[in-house]
């Protein structure tokens, strides 16, 4: 393989990825598979990676020396970054929203052992969800597992060479362990599974691995371009091609959906492999524009922006609403300004160096014992007082699960059994255990008894089709509206809604009102709206429930319902972001889901609209 030095266009690829990644959190509703851009990402490692081993191996070269080349030294460039990230952000979390403090040693020390990614599986954490708990430092999963499969492959990479002599070995070995790590995932998934094969190396190396398959075949697949028939539209149209492929993806391409996993990922990999082939050449018409001055800066500074948007994100959505478009501007704004000086002060002229720290209480030392100042007062604060105050926050930093977090899921997980004991009721007239918990169960509620008239109950029979919002407020629910059937679920996403409505179809519970209490963990699109309405059109009357919450996307959704409202005539809108949005004090701290008093509000308002 010949040596190569800057590779035109592949910061232009970085811009797309980092880009695909901050637009999908802070605005999920406008681009839903912006995540793929962490595809990219682990594509382009593999490719750079597989490339420098190549070469190395081309020449007499020991493990040791091959290890300290391919691993070490990522590792180091790695390390000083994130450590001087996290420490910053810490500081900054300490004095401007303590809260996010919980856990933070842990996913400090979890970042630093290039550990995180299994922690947070081990945890049971998610990626996509962040009504609760979430880690500041959940986005560093990416470089756990980046560090995990570079260890992993260059070992690998190394022996195969070394036996074999040859790539056509490592070739065949790389097409298995892209079979089988895709394999894997597939087998894997599941909705309550997503983290698991998300975050787990073993899961997603097949993204890192295509990019080594197309950096040993790098010259080979170009030549085999060039004899095509098309040749010259693939060199200068083809990563145009794949480009718009891969935006059609970033576009429209769900975080938990199904097809993501066992078809979107494979695809996105070989069509940006293809684009890496074809796309950074001469000829290509989108090699200018990869290359361009704007590309070329965020391509640049990708890891600095990888590294800054989530805890950005985080802290400043504390205080602002992300559904207004100026907030989520001036979101993306600070982390430009913070990213670009994080790329000035510590990666370019490195003003703070950890390695001073020693030497610096050394000197206190010595300025003690010749009672003179043998240090400054910035040194004291740099390697100092900085180091010691990062040191305490890690220690006082509360750990074990978060109040909130640990009531909320043992009421749902309550909630869960007195839900599935609901169907041995149906069409049964409500007796008086039923009212008293929702479920004829001798369990005690999960919440307080209501504060408005216990006589008020709707007996109608309603349907009604939610996430954990509804799933938390089921006996409640169940006490006012005795005889109707309530289906909540953790993580229950819009278009699932559909599902789940033809499965109660099937059972005759799904009766002719129908409550939809769905959109608080994800955006949907007005197509999935369309075909929940087609199929519920024969009813007498339709609900759609607002989302209430801090979420960039709730406006744009209940806006589009309440448009919808003009074509289907049985759907009418139960505008509960309106009515509670002057209530903080009825929410828990995602601001989504209510309290004990919040609860009685929302069932209260329910009766009040269906009564």
């Amino acid at each position: 393989m010949k040596k190569r030095r800057y590779i035109l266009g592949l910061d232009g690829l970085r811009a797309l990825a980092i880009l695909g990644v901050v637009f999908y959190h802070l605005t999920p509703s406008n681009v839903p598979g912006g995540f793929l851009g962490v595809n990219l990402f682990f594509l382009i490692s593999g490719f750079l990676l597989t490339q420098k081993m190549s070469e190395l191996m081309d020449t007499p070269i020991q493990f040791p020396r091959f290890f300290v080349k391919t691993v070490v030294k990522r590792i180091v460039t790695l390390f000083k970054p994130l450590l001087y990230t996290m420490v910053i952000t810490l500081c900054v979390v300490f004095f401007v929203q303590p809260k996010l403090l919980q856990n933070i040693a842990v996913m400090f020390s979890a970042t630093l052992a290039f550990v995180n990614n299994i922690v947070q599986i081990g945890l049971g954490l998610s990626y996509f969800e962040r009504h609760f708990g979430q880690s500041i430092f959940t986005h560093f999963w990416y470089v756990s597992a980046l560090v995990q499969m570079v260890i992993i492959w260059s070992i690998v990479y190394f022996i195969l060479r070394k036996v074999f002599r040859s790539n056509i070995v490592v070739l065949i070995g790389l097409t298995v362990g892209i079979a089988a790590s895709f394999a894997l995932s597939v087998l894997l998934f599941s909705m309550d599974n997503i983290t698991r094969v998300y975050y787990g190396m073993d899961t997603r190396i097949f993204d890192f691995l295509i990019g080594g398959w197309v950096a040993l075949l790098y010259d080979d697949l170009k030549q085999l371009i060039a004899k095509s028939k098309k040749a010259n539209f693939q060199r200068v149209f083809g990563g145009l091609v794949a480009l718009i492929i891969m935006l059609l993806l970033a576009f429209f391409a769900k975080d938990d959906h199904p097809m993501t996993y066992y078809f979107f990922f494979v695809l996105f990999d070989v069509v940006a492999g293809y684009l890496l082939v074809v796309g950074l050449n001469a000829p290509s018409v989108i090699l200018p524009v990869l290359e361009s001055a704007p590309f070329r800066y965020v391509g640049k500074r990708s890891f600095e922006w990888y590294l800054w948007y989530f805890p950005v994100l985080t802290i400043m959505q504390s205080f602002l609403d992300l559904s207004n478009g100026l907030n989520v501007a001036l979101i993306f704004m600070t982390l430009i300004v913070v990213s670009e000086l994080f790329y000035q002060l510590f990666q370019k002229r490195e003003i703070y160096k950890a390695g001073k720290i020693i030497p610096f209480y050394r000197s206190v030392m010595a300025s003690i014992q010749q009672k003179k100042v043998l240090f400054s007062i910035v040194a004291l604060i740099k390697y100092g007082l900085f180091p010691l105050f990062t040191l305490f926050v890690l220690a006082t930093a509360p750990v074990g699960q978060n109040a909130s977090v640990t009531k909320l899921q043992e009421q749902l997980e309550a909630n869960e059994k007195l839900q599935a004991q609901q169907g041995n009721q149906t069409n049964q007239a409500p007796t008086q255990s039923t009212q008293s918990n929702g479920a004829g169960s001798s369990e005690k509620p999960t919440t307080t008894p209501t504060k408005f008239d216990e006589n008020a109950k709707v007996t109608r029979q309603i349907t009604f089709i939610g996430d954990s919002v509804t799933l938390s407020t089921y006996p409640v629910l169940k006490e006012h509206f005795p005889n109707s059937q309530i289906d909540g679920k953790v993580s229950r996403q819009f278009y699932h809604g559909l599902d789940v409505a033809k499965s109660l179809e099937n059972s005759g519970l799904l009766y002719d009102e129908v409550v939809i209490f769905l959109g608080a963990n994800s955006p949907f699109t007005k197509s999935s709206a369309i075909a929940f309405l087609d199929h519920l059109k024969n009813k007498k009357a339709v609900y759609f429930v607002t989302i209430h919450g801090n979420k960039s996307w709730q406006n744009e959704m209940n806006e589009m319902m309440s448009e919808l409202t003009k074509t289907y005539s049985n759907l009418k809108i139960i505008d509960w972001a309106k009515h509670s949005n002057a209530h903080s004090e009825w929410f828990l701290e995602d601001d989504v889901h209510p309290n004990t008093e919040g609860m009685d509000a929302l069932v209260e308002f329910f009766y009040q609209q269906l009564k």
